[in-house]
């Protein structure tokens, strides 16, 4: 992940992400994401930020528009005959690569101008986070086969023998090493789940807890 956004190195550091600025360790909160986009829109006559709705809890649902000519509604893109392409980030809270890579493909596209062809012939709109309230309610306890972002899982890393077992590279510096597969067969036979090994814990996790009723039979082949 570290080499994704090849060009990183040469970014100006103001306009880096913050996954760029962390080797992709770190992702923006909600109002930071917001910030970012705002400052494209400040920044270039080629994007325009607007809101496309408020969520439940009352948050802007973001969108940015791209056009290298200033094409920024349906009706001059369809008169322009441009393609329209939609792209759509952050649909669950803790998959949220798509957004800062997003983010940093606009930014190469208008500001480091290293993809400017990004944009010929198209208008982008791009949504970098669409589940907003979903995303300031993660946290490092969600998502404990994930290789990162460090919201979701670093602090869930430190002295959790689940978390250990699961990710034993990423555990350098954890305070507490107990018998990993010994405290992982106790912690799943209190979830209810079958005793497997650490190397199966993400299936065991997922897919191996009991059912209190038996499943109906499918009609279909």
């Amino acid at each position: 992940m570290a080499n994704a956004q090849s060009e990183s190195k040469n970014v100006p550091k103001e306009w880096q992400t913050l996954a760029e600025q962390t080797g992709y360790h770190k992702t923006w909160n909600y109002d930071e994401t917001i910030a970012y986009s705002q400052k494209l829109d400040r920044a270039s006559d080629k994007i325009v930020y607007r809101s496309f709705g408020k969520s439940g809890q009352g948050r802007d649902l973001p969108l940015l528009i791209a056009s290298d000519d200033g094409t920024f509604t349906p009706e001059a893109a369809r008169k322009k005959g441009k393609a329209i392409i939609f792209i759509q980030a952050g649909i669950h809270a803790g998959e949220i690569d798509g957004k800062d890579a997003g983010l940093a493909l606009l930014r190469d596209a208008v500001i480091t101008k290293t993809r400017p062809e990004l944009l010929k012939d198209v208008v982008i709109l791009y949504v970098p986070i669409y589940s907003v309230d979903g995303h300031e309610n993660s946290n490092p306890y969600m998502r404990i086969n994930q290789n990162g972002p460090d919201e979701m899982v670093r602090g869930f890393l430190v002295g959790n023998p689940v978390r250990l077992a699961l990710q034993p590279e990423r555990a350098r510096g954890a305070s507490h090493r107990s018998d990993q597969q010994t405290v992982f067969r106790s912690t799943a036979r209190l979830k209810g789940l079958r005793a497997y090994s650490p190397v199966q814990a993400g299936s065991c996790l997922v897919l191996a807890r009991k059912s209190a009723t038996p499943r109906r039979k499918s009609a279909l082949p």
